[in-house]
C-alpha cells in the first residue's frame, strides 16, 4: 500500500500529493489525470489541499462552463470530478 500522508512537525497530518481526475465526458473529450507532487520533505496541509480543490472546480467552471460535474471524495487528498450532463 502505498503512503500518501506525511506527520508534520506540529502533530498533524500532511499529503505527499493531491490528485484530481476528470472523467466520464463526452463529445470525444478526453478524461484528464492531474497530480501535484509536494517537494522532498515536504506535505501538504488539509487548507491547501481546500484552495487546490477550489482552484479546480473554478478551472472546471471557466473551461467547460456549459456542464456539470459531480464531486467524488476517493479519500484524502484524492477527487474525481464526474460528467453529470448538461446545464439546462
Amino acid at each position: 500500500m502505498i503512503r500518501r500522508e506525511k506527520l508534520l512537525n506540529d502533530g498533524t497530518r500532511g499529503h505527499k500529493q493531491i490528485e484530481f481526475r476528470v472523467c466520464g465526458m463526452p463529445d470525444g473529450v478526453k478524461d484528464s489525470h492531474i497530480v501535484q507532487h509536494a517537494r522532498p520533505g515536504r506535505a501538504f496541509k488539509d487548507e491547501v489541499v481546500d484552495e487546490a480543490l477550489e482552484r479546480m472546480s473554478q478551472e472546471l467552471e471557466k473551461k467547460f462552463p456549459a456542464w456539470e460535474f459531480r464531486l467524488v471524495e476517493l479519500g484524502p487528498a484524492r477527487f474525481n470530478f464526474v460528467w453529470a450532463g448538461r446545464r439546462t
